[in-house]
């Protein structure tokens, strides 16, 4: 009988040794698994930075359309302006020259 107890108390060792080996191996999964989760969440957790920034980029190339859209418009008022005053000041010279060469044709005496 001592030998099958001597069998008996190898077996009950080799099967702790098994049961250690599998409980250490299942600590690595479950901190393999932690780690995952963490990565996970980390990801989650840029993508919806990821859409915030597209969203909020979209938002600024919307509101820089619209800036464009309103300094066009200022450029072309201000070049209709321009060309308005320009203009007045064309017909303005061109009234005051005329006026001014009237007069002076006005004054001159004919030869005697």
């Amino acid at each position: 009988m001592e030998i099958n107890d001597l069998v008996l108390g190898k077996i009950i060792v080799e099967r702790n040794s098994e049961f250690r080996q599998l409980n250490n191996d299942l600590e690595l999964v479950a901190e393999t698994h932690g780690m995952l989760l963490d990565q996970v969440r980390q990801q989650g957790q840029q993508i919806d930075q990821i859409e915030t920034n597209i969203g909020s980029a979209a938002d600024q190339t919307e509101q820089a359309n619209n800036n464009l859209n309103s300094a066009n418009n200022y450029k072309n008022r201000l070049w209709a302006s321009l060309a308005f005053v320009g203009g007045a000041i064309v017909v303005g010279t061109v009234g005051v020259a005329y006026n001014f060469f009237k007069r002076e044709n006005n004054h001159i005496k004919p030869p005697e």
